[in-house]
C-alpha cells in the first residue's frame, strides 16, 4: 500500500468558542450599555405581578411600529427576593432590537451579579403585527400594546461589541 502523505491530512477541528465563562472561570465583560446616556422612548416597564406602567406597554408597540429607533427597557422583578432580569433593548426601527441583560438572581442566600451579557441583535416577535395594526398615533389602541416579557425576541446573533455611540448610529445593512 502506497500511504503517501501529501501534506492534505485534516487538521482537526477549528477553535472551541469562548464558551459562558465555565465554573470558576472569569466571566468575559461585555460594555455596558446601561451606562449609556440614551433617553427613554418610553417608561421602564418592570413586571412583578403585573407588567407597570401599562400604558408603556402601547408606547412599546408604537415605537417598533413607527419604525424609528429608540431605547427600551424592562426588568423583571419576580420576587420573593430581590431579584431583576433586565434588558436593555435599542429598537432599529426596521424589526430589529440591540439588546443586552443584565441579571441579578437572588435567593436566600443573597444575590449575584449584576452579570451583563453579550450585545445582541434580535427580530422582534410580532414586529409584522404591530406595523399591520398599530396606529402609532392612537396612545388607546389595544393592537398596539407590545409586552417585553416572554418570547419577544427571535434569532439572536451576537454582534461586534457597540458603545453609546455606535449602538445609536447602529447600520442595519442600509436602512430599513
Amino acid at each position: 500500500g502506497s500511504s503517501v502523505d501529501d501534506g492534505s491530512g485534516g487538521s482537526g477541528g477549528g477553535s472551541g468558542g469562548g464558551g459562558e465563562g465555565g465554573a470558576g472561570g472569569q466571566a468575559p465583560s461585555y460594555f455596558d450599555l446601561y451606562a449609556c446616556e440614551i433617553p427613554l422612548a418610553c417608561s421602564e416597564m418592570e413586571l412583578h405581578t403585573s407588567v407597570e406602567p401599562p400604558e408603556a406597554l402601547v408606547c412599546a408597540g408604537q415605537l417598533i411600529a413607527s419604525g424609528q429607533p429608540g431605547l427600551l427597557k424592562s426588568n423583571n422583578a419576580p420576587g420573593p427576593y430581590p431579584s431583576s432580569f433586565r434588558e436593555w433593548i435599542y429598537v432599529l426601527g426596521d424589526g430589529t432590537a440591540i439588546v443586552q441583560e443584565s441579571n441579578k438572581p437572588c435567593d436566600f442566600e443573597g444575590c449575584t451579579g449584576p452579570t451583563l451579557g453579550p450585545h445582541r441583535r434580535c427580530n422582534i416577535v410580532g414586529y409584522a403585527e404591530l406595523v399591520a395594526n398599530c396606529d402609532p398615533l392612537d396612545d388607546e389602541d389595544p393592537d398596539c400594546s407590545w409586552d417585553p416579557f416572554g418570547s419577544v425576541f427571535e434569532g439572536c446573533q451576537e454582534v461586534v461589541e457597540q458603545d453609546c455611540e455606535s449602538v445609536v448610529g447602529f447600520d442595519t445593512e442600509g436602512g430599513t
